[in-house]
């Protein structure tokens, strides 16, 4: 894609190009598969587009076994997609939480919060 060139059907520039190519959102089912690198240049893209997917369901599963590489913006995402499913009213489950977010979320007094986490 041409610098500077948008996607008509996405309205993404080419930088979000190559940050999504880093990490993938799929929705199978009932479960939102997310696979690749969640890091502080993707963590916005992965955030927008979860929000996108998750606007529909009532009870969300977030699969994260896929997720290759984070850093400490993936706990501040999921602590963001637990907000707005409970502003939502619904709930919201992560399963394969990566090791490191959850070693992340135990030194930050957060890890209640990740781990089985409902409402709605």
């Amino acid at each position: 894609m041409a610098e500077g060139v948008k996607n008509e059907l996405y309205n993404w520039d080419e930088d979000e190009w190559v940050m999504l190519n880093m990490v993938k959102l799929q929705l199978t089912g009932d479960v939102i598969f997310v696979k690749g690198h969640i890091n502080y240049d993707t963590v916005m893209l992965v955030y927008q587009q979860g929000l996108t997917l998750m606007s529909s369901m009532k009870h969300i599963e977030v699969d994260l076994q896929g997720v290759e590489k984070s850093d400490s913006s993936s706990l501040a995402l999921l602590i963001e997609w637990i907000r707005n499913s409970k502003a939502r009213q619904q709930s919201i489950t992560f399963l394969n939480i990566p090791k490191f977010v959850q070693d992340l979320a135990k030194a930050c007094g957060v890890n209640l919060i990740i781990s089985g986490v409902t409402h709605g």
